[in-house]
C-alpha cells in the first residue's frame, strides 16, 4: 500500500517538460484545418505524444462550424501523490480522447455572439478524491466516458463594456468531488 495516511512532510522534486507545434492552414476560403502535436515529458511517467486535429467551417460571414478530436494526458501532480493524508503514489496518468462539435453564430452586425459545444471524452485513470476507509484519497477510477454541453454568449454592450454568460451541463459515468452537473 502506497497510500499516505500519515501526515509528515515530505520533501521531492518532480522533473516535467513539454513541447508543443500547431499548424494551421485556411482551405477554399470557407475552411480552415489545425493539427498539433504536444510532447510531454515526466521523469517517472516517461514521454508521451498527445496529437490534436480540428476543423472550422464558416458557411456564412456570421456563422462557424467547428470540429476537433484530441488526446488528453495528464501526469499526478506532487499535490495528489504526496498531499498530507490524501497521497496515493499508485496514481497512474490521466489519459482520454476528445470529440468536440461546436455551432457558432454572431447577431446584430457582430455585437451578440452566442456558440453551443457538445463534447465527448473517453478515457481512464481519471484521478478523484474519494473517501477510502472514512478518509478522503487520491485514486484512479478507472474507465470514463463523459459527455456535456456548453452554452456561451457573449455581448458587447458599449464599446468599452463586454458582458458574457455562460452555461455547461455535465454528464459523467462515475461523478466526482469538484466536477458539478450544471454550472453557470
Amino acid at each position: 500500500d502506497r497510500t499516505r495516511p500519515d501526515y509528515s512532510m515530505v520533501d521531492t522534486t518532480t522533473y516535467e517538460a513539454a513541447g508543443y507545434v500547431i499548424v494551421q492552414q485556411t482551405l477554399f476560403d470557407k475552411l480552415t484545418v489545425n493539427g498539433g502535436l504536444r510532447l510531454e515529458y515526466n521523469e517517472t511517467f516517461g514521454t508521451e505524444w498527445v496529437p490534436q486535429i480540428g476543423l472550422a467551417y464558416r458557411p456564412t460571414q456570421e456563422a462557424v462550424i467547428k470540429a476537433s478530436v484530441s488526446k488528453g494526458f495528464r501526469s499526478p501532480t506532487i499535490r495528489e501523490l504526496y498531499m498530507w493524508g490524501m497521497g496515493n503514489l499508485n496514481l497512474k496518468p490521466e489519459r482520454m480522447l476528445n470529440y468536440e462539435l461546436s455551432l457558432g453564430h454572431t447577431f446584430l452586425d457582430g455585437l451578440l455572439s452566442a456558440e453551443l459545444t457538445g463534447y465527448i471524452a473517453d478515457g481512464s485513470n481519471m484521478i478523484a478524491v474519494l473517501p477510502i476507509e472514512g478518509k478522503p484519497t487520491n485514486v484512479n477510477i478507472g474507465e470514463f466516458n463523459n459527455k456535456g454541453v456548453e452554452l456561451s454568449l457573449k455581448w458587447y454592450a458599449t464599446k468599452n463594456l463586454e458582458l458574457q454568460g455562460n452555461y455547461s451541463y455535465l454528464h459523467m459515468d462515475e461523478p466526482v468531488m469538484y466536477a458539478p452537473e450544471q454550472q453557470a
